[in-house]
């Protein structure tokens, strides 16, 4: 298991059902107990709303933030990371609606994706999108291929 310490950025699974999969940026507090540490939510607050959320969490439901890796744009198909509702969920690419800025060349694309937690389908723009990547055996694993470029990895 990774070695976290007092103030690391940190991604945390969700406990409840319907976000099972979804991961939510948090800072190390302190270690609890052997593999238990207190973490405080960077978007979750408190039911007053007045406060961050704090839970004390099991070693196994955090992992490092990934590393960012650019992506010009993504493929049908795909799987990504889509940054809503406060945090990171899985889903696959089912559309793309191109718009480019002509000045800029920026792409400001909207993705359709279908998240299979919630079996919804849900529009965003690829700044909210992310290539999907596993933390196994203390190591960051690309999961599908994505395009930088005009190159392909994977």
């Amino acid at each position: 298991m990774p070695r976290f310490h007092r103030g690391d950025l940190v991604e945390v699974s969700s406990k409840q059902e319907r976000l099972l999969g979804s991961y939510f940026e948090a800072t190390i507090i302190k270690q609890t107990e052997k593999n238990e540490f207190l973490v405080e939510f960077k978007n979750l607050y408190e039911n007053n709303e007045k406060r961050l959320l704090r839970e004390i969490v099991h070693a196994a439901k955090i992992r490092p933030i990934p590393p960012e890796i650019k992506a010009s744009y993504f493929n049908i198909y795909d799987q990504v990371d889509v940054n809503g509702k406060d945090g990171w969920r899985v889903g696959r690419i089912t559309k793309r609606d191109q718009i480019r800025i002509k000045h800029t060349g920026e792409d400001c694309s909207i993705y359709s994706v279908y998240l299979s937690s919630t079996g919804e389908e849900v529009a965003y723009r690829k700044s909210k999108l992310r290539v999907h990547q596993e933390w196994v055996n203390g190591k960051w694993v690309r999961t599908t291929k994505f395009c930088r470029r005009n190159y392909t990895y994977g």
